[in-house]
């Protein structure tokens, strides 16, 4: 196995997985993968991994069975990463053992685009418990107690791991993964080790409080995508605004257009966003478009220089969008703490579930709630085109299994996390006015709708943003008209004028990247007399300081956060003393589990743990919403308690009772042809056997039981996902790596430059393959013969929308009677063969596959996949 250091941690995940045993595994299937190329031979796995529901007790026959339908499964195959992409090896650290997990695609940071040559070498590792749920330390009891498990971490961030001939050392961690338990490990070679590393990464040897020193190591490793090197003259500063001790610029710069123009061209963001979360150098923040500097140009404010280094590339985490506003837990209970009645809520609940269940039998409905639903990332917008389209009438299954994840999902949402969507709202990322001209507690919001049309917000409107604990954390302010700031798109611009600035009254926020909520439906505002009530004065904690920061000092603050860290603990007293309490959020004890809350929020970056009475965390008993198991619960009738009971879980828990067999459903749309599609037919085959293998193979890494969850997000029953994750984080990260999958073959497959008969043809055919009858009867008999997930004779259909718009514009143009009343195609497969995968005319059939079998240095075929698209890909 030393030939690939891939495959060996790929089947150590068998194993510490349980999915193979030791004792079970021949000899043979040593030496047949030994003999199988080595990215050929992990392909083989990671399939076998998908394709086997529990233990596998005959490995050999199994992996035989994928080694001869190597072709169709084009093993050793893979796309190739964009430059800000990288397989990430992790590991899961638990009290007893290592489990592996196997190498997913994900979004890089620059340390290891800097050193891209050894990203292989770079581990995650995360400490969890038994069964891969979060780890906490407090109260731990049993032969496994706080002391030996502490012991386990330390010697584990001491000592290393090895895994192979490799040996894997601590090399630091980013704020998110402090807070998961989680850390970067790197395997030094003899060239290249963790301290080079960190000396590369900047100098932090101003930082001499240990919390602060290992935060700055931390942007270092912020996830992001790069966008172009900046030059020392390109970058200017500007003083921050401070007043009565508050910073209102704290975290917000300024870039010029053009600069943000060549960002969205980078990052493929046509609506050209007008701010930026970013990484450059030291630096962090947001940088906002401002209309009166020099073009070219990059203005920096004191709050965002952290620490120096040689690192002179603008890096993008996030990037200003607009997304429909969301009630959540807490701010609800805030709200109906400050008089907004419980049948408020209770209002809008009924106008979602009346929507949602209006949609699935109304196109028009459909197409309306989905238009209101944006979320940030164009999900739901796509959807709406295939509605508007004309799929949903005529009973597309792709699109009707759609809303039915897209409605159950928003009922679990609604009762279980109390999230339900405010149309009269956004969720937008927080800005400074640079124009001084908004007035005290002003603010100006312009966001772009669904239909690509500008609104402008005027009046009262409600702004908060999470974690919302506190009643004086949410703020009424006056939206209004700023021509000055017009330039401004789906950001909120908060005044610099006033006693204080209105972000670090909303829980303690500031303008370095935090989002924002905003709600101008009535009916949620406060009474008069309620409204913005004294805001908490969140208090500046610095922690102990030291002559000098070591490594072992980071090491030690790493197991001591996690010793701790008591925001879990905190929140749920907070929940249930604010439910049980007349008073709300505003009861004593609420009060001072919100000021310990900020201080745990932050005790990531001050190193000051919250000390907070136990006696208020020990809660006898809870609401019934918060679903505690085991647990004394009572009836809640507050407006979260009204919400819960008012959903019945049966209505969300059968969707897959509504769900469309499209193998016996049979269904087609007569107005998807075009000429010449039958020139793609053959590659599209090929194709889409590629693209089902990744599609299986996310749902079961992610545990998800439906294609339809999978490709929308609208996870609602999960076998099992990273427990380690919270249900939000496993949600957002599902949604983020689809649109990424989604863009990557996209982009590949169908580019911009191709002639537009050529790209109807194509997705046409793609749409063959995936929907006539004929194709789906031929692609479940040759997968039955070694795939378990075909025995219930169920396909996967979402292939041929990555081009949705094409096949959305293909379809309105072949809108006419002759058209729909026609049959739909059926090409021969001699017509099909006449093609090579590519789509270019062939003097020749297909050959066999046995023809495009080649022998490696053993003597061993190897599957050698014809030439066809995507070029770009394989």
């Amino acid at each position: 196995m030393a030939h690939s250091f891939e495959l060996f941690f790929t089947l150590e995940s068998f194993i510490s997985y349980y999915r193979l045993h030791e004792l079970v595994i021949p000899g043979e299937f040593y030496n047949l993968l030994c003999k199988i190329p080595p990215e050929a031979a992990v392909d083989a796995l990671r399939i076998l991994y998908t394709r086997e529901e529990c233990r596998i007790w005959q490995p050999l026959p199994s992996l035989k069975k994928i080694w001869n339908e190597r072709f169709n499964l084009a093993l050793g195959h893979r796309p190739r990463p964009q430059p800000h992409f990288a397989y990430i090896y992790k590991v899961l650290v638990t009290p007893t053992t290592i489990h592996f997990e196997l190498p997913q695609l994900e979004l890089s940071n620059r340390v290891i685009r800097r050193f891209w040559d050894h990203a292989d070498r770079f581990l995650r590792v995360q400490f969890v418990e038994e069964g891969d749920t979060p780890l906490y330390l407090q109260d731990r009891n049993g032969p496994f107690g706080m002391g030996r498990v502490c012991q386990r971490i330390r010697d584990t961030l001491r000592h290393g791991i090895r895994i192979g001939d490799r040996y894997y050392e601590f090399l630091g961690f980013s704020a998110s993964q402090l807070r998961n338990s989680g850390c970067w490990f790197f395997s030094s070679t003899k060239d290249l080790n963790v301290e080079d590393i960190r000396r590369w990464m900047g100098d932090f040897s101003q930082e001499t409080v240990v919390a602060r020193y290992a935060a700055r190591m931390g942007q270092c490793f912020s996830t992001t995508q790069p966008v172009f090197a900046v030059q020392s003259d390109q970058i200017k500063s500007l003083k921050d605004i401070v007043r009565n001790d508050h910073t209102f610029s704290d975290g917000i710069g300024r870039i010029s257009q053009d600069l943000a123009d060549q960002i969205a061209e980078v990052m493929g963001r046509k609506d050209k966003p007008t701010a930026f979360q970013f990484r450059l150098g030291g630096a962090k923040g947001v940088l906002a478009v401002h209309r009166r500097i020099k073009p070219n140009t990059i203005v920096l404010r004191p709050s965002q220089m952290k620490f120096s280094t040689k690192h002179k590339v603008l890096e993008i985490n996030t990037a200003a969008s607009y997304a429909i506003a969301m009630l959540n837990v807490d701010m609800v209970s805030v709200v109906n703490s400050l008089e907004v009645p419980g049948e408020a809520f209770m209002e809008i609940l009924s106008e979602m579930v009346n929507s949602v269940n209006d949609m699935m039998t109304d196109g028009d409905k459909a197409r309306a709630v989905l238009r209101a639903s944006m979320d940030g990332l164009g999900n739901n917008r796509d959807l709406a085109r295939i509605v508007e389209a004309g799929f949903f009438e005529r009973g597309d299954p792709f699109i009707k299994n759609a809303l039915t994840a897209f409605r159950a999902h928003r009922l679990k949402e609604a009762r279980e996390r109390t999230r339900i969507p405010v149309i009269k709202g956004a969720s937008v990322l927080g800005v400074l006015d640079e124009t001084e001209t908004l007035g005290e507690n002003e603010v100006f919001l312009r966001y772009i709708d669904s239909y690509g049309k500008a609104q402008v917000v005027e009046g009262d409107v409600m702004v908060f943003r999470s974690p919302t604990l506190h009643p004086g954390d949410i703020r009424m302010c006056k939206a209004v008209d700023c021509p000055k700031l017009k330039h401004l798109r789906n950001v909120l611009a908060f005044s610099s004028k006033g006693e204080r600035d209105i972000p670090s009254m909303c829980g303690g926020g500031d303008l370095d990247g935090d989002w924002f909520t905003v709600i101008w439906d009535e009916r949620l505002f406060p009474p008069h007399f309620c409204r913005n009530q004294p805001p908490m004065d969140y208090p500046k904690m610095r922690g102990k300081e030291l002559s000098k920061v070591t490594i072992e000092d980071v090491q030690a603050f790493f197991v001591e956060y996690m010793l701790n860290d008591q925001i879990k603990q905190i929140s749920a007293a907070h929940r249930a003393i604010a439910d049980g309490s007349p008073k709300g959020v505003s009861d004593k004890n609420c009060l001072e589990l919100a000021r310990a809350h900020s201080i745990a929020v932050d005790y990531a970056k001050t190193g000051c743990p919250a000390n907070v009475d136990l006696e208020l965390l020990r809660v006898n008993s809870y609401p019934d919403f918060m679903q505690k198991k085991g647990k004394p619960s009572w009836k809640s009738e507050k407006a979260i308690g009204l919400i819960y009971h008012k959903i019945d879980p049966k209505d969300y828990l059968n969707y897959r009772e509504d769900l469309s067999n499209p193998i016996i459903d049979k269904y087609y749309d007569p107005r998807i042809q075009a000429p010449n599609m039958e020139r793609y037919i053959g590659a599209a085959r090929l194709l889409k056997q590629y693209y089902d293998r990744q599609i299986r193979e996310k749902m079961t890494m992610n545990g998800i039981t439906t294609e339809a969850e999978l490709v929308t997000g609208f996870v609602i029953d999960w076998l099992h996902k990273d427990k380690s994750k919270k249900m939000y984080e496993a949600l957002n990260d599902i949604r983020k790596e689809m649109v990424r999958f989604r863009n990557d073959w996209r982009l590949a497959e169908f580019p911009d430059d191709m002639p537009r008969e050529e790209l109807e043809a194509k997705a046409a055919a793609w749409y063959y393959v995936a929907y006539h009858p004929l194709e789906q009867e031929r692609q479940v008999q040759e997968a039955k013969k070694f795939d378990n997930w075909y025995q219930g004779g169920c396909g996967l259909i979402s292939f041929p929308w990555i081009p949705h718009e094409i096949l959305c514009d293909l379809a309105e143009k072949n809108t006419t009677e002759e058209m729909e009343s026609s049959k739909y195609p059926t090409f021969d497969e001699a017509t099909i063969r006449l093609y090579k995968p590519h789509g270019i005319p062939s003097p020749h059939p297909y050959k066999s596959r046995e023809e495009y079998d080649v022998r490696n240095d053993d003597g061993y075929a190897v599957s050698v996949v014809p030439e066809h698209g995507p070029r770009k890909w394989f």
